[in-house]
């Protein structure tokens, strides 16, 4: 049994795969073999199986208490499942943190960026570009903010990248080494960057952010970078917060206080090279 700390709560993992341990420490960073002590927490079993038990389309099988039990085919496959469940456990573990739908990035721990905004926003594909400039990895989909301190907590789960965006992707960021993650319900195939193709920001917490950054991808359009005001930004960031109501006034707090300290941009560009382009010059004026 192998023990993964996420987001401060312990995950045990059982698995007869070395190779799924260390891809999946790969993203979660340190853990523990054989922990001396019984461990009352989650538990998640992964299983590879042998070519004698392999039904159609099943090369792994994964048994988890919320996600009961699924098959997939590869091993990237099995670690999007995992890497789902890891997420799930994180939000349980920390209701005491704002919970926004986002990533980050950062320069030394010091100067945070989140980047914020709806599903298909461009999110991850923005995170992906910024990486491939040398900032550190903090936290992708899912961010956690102290409301008192607005810092913010790493969570380093998989960058998992739409097809569609990998010529870009590789364009801005030519080290990055891709694999093929999984494909979703609607056939379209995620990517994964190889965690040594990027830096991971190096501390436990990292300062409160410095810029807020929400994408918007529009064809063929000039780019374009609008700095927001006050009232457009605090009602963004209530509608991207996930456990909003279980913080009350002073979780709307927190984020008042954040929209008012982090300049928000909102960045339209036709192509990741000129989002990434209008994230550094905002830095740079």
């Amino acid at each position: 049994m192998t023990i993964f700390r996420v987001a401060d709560r312990q995950i045990a993992l059982r698995t007869n795969s070395p190779s799924f341990v260390a891809r999946l420490s790969q993203l979660y960073g340190e853990y523990e073999r054989e922990p001396p002590e019984p461990c009352d927490c989650p538990m998640i079993e992964v299983m590879r199986l042998t070519e004698a038990a392999c039904a159609k389309g099943e090369r792994w099988r994964i048994v988890d208490q919320k996600l009961q039990r699924l098959q997939t085919e590869t091993l990237e496959e099995a670690l999007y499942e995992v890497d789902l469940a890891f997420g799930t456990y994180a939000m349980e573990a920390r209701p005491d943190l704002l919970q926004l739908h986002g990533g980050g990035v950062s320069r030394g721990g010091r100067r945070t960026i989140l980047v914020l905004g709806g599903p298909r926003a461009g999110k991850t594909t923005l995170l992906a570009g910024l990486l491939g400039r040398g900032f550190e990895y903090v936290a992708d989909e899912l961010l956690f903010l102290h409301p008192e301190r607005l810092a913010v907590i790493p969570f380093r789960r998989g960058i998992f990248i739409r097809e569609a965006a990998l010529k870009e992707v590789r364009a801005v960021w030519p080290a990055a080494t891709l694999s093929y993650a999984y494909t979703k319900d609607d056939g379209t195939r995620r990517y994964l960057p190889a965690p040594g193709s990027f830096q991971q920001a190096p501390t436990r917490e990292v300062a409160a952010p410095y810029l807020l950054i929400f994408p918007a991808y529009r064809a063929e359009s000039a780019r374009r970078i609008e700095l927001l005001p006050l009232e457009e930004v605090f009602g963004r960031l209530l509608s991207q917060t996930l456990n909003l109501a279980g913080h009350g006034f002073a979780g709307v707090s927190a984020l008042a206080r954040l929209a008012e300290s982090a300049p928000a941009y909102e960045i339209t560009a036709s192509s990741l090279r000129d989002a990434v382009a209008c994230v550094e010059s905002v830095l740079h004026a």
